[in-house]
């Protein structure tokens, strides 16, 4: 089912998600399914749970734009286990839509996770990505520990850009 995506000043994006204790796969599909209508619907590349209101450590990548495979690819308790090399790049985000600015990522990432498989099924999974691709699953990653991508804006340049967008946002809000 197809949700609202939480804007930037819901405080649920910045709670940091909670690992899943129990990997209940029907539990998981469920939220899975509402993270692949949203993202499907919305457009872009990836959305965590607590852009949705779940704050559970679980993220869903478009693995077509990314060309990692021809679907979804959902993820549950993601670790982070190595990461290399600096790219500075545009970055946007679901949650502030219509802001982008340059950020600087790591340009290879490594990290464990449990996938949930078309066919249903859970497995662990060590992915390993660079260029694009690390970046957005660094990016969902950081949903996860209610970090948002303009975090990593000098604080001068978040302030003035966050604020032009508040008000080019609510004029089309209201």
């Amino acid at each position: 089912m197809v949700k609202p995506i939480r804007i930037i000043d819901d405080p649920v994006l910045r709670q940091k998600a909670e690992s899943f204790s129990e990997l209940d796969p029907k539990i998981i599909r469920s939220i899975a399914e509402d993270l692949v209508d949203t993202l499907s619907a919305q457009g872009g590349l990836g959305l965590a749970g607590n852009q949705i209101g779940v704050v559970k450590r679980i993220f869903v990548i478009n693995a077509g734009e990314l060309q990692l495979g021809n679907t979804y690819r959902v993820f549950v308790n993601p670790k982070v286990s190595f990461v290399d090399g600096i790219v500075t790049e545009e970055e946007g985000c679901l949650s502030i839509p219509g802001l982008y600015a340059h950020i600087t990522r790591p340009g290879y990432v490594e990290f464990e996770a449990i996938e949930l498989k078309p066919n249903g099924k859970l497995k662990d999974v060590k992915v390993k990505a660079e260029e694009f691709a690390a970046r957005a699953f660094l990016h969902e990653i950081d949903h996860l520990d209610g970090i948002l991508f303009v975090d990593y804006l000098d604080e001068d340049l978040r302030r003035i850009l966050l604020a032009k967008w508040r008000n080019e946002y609510n004029k089309f809000s209201l």
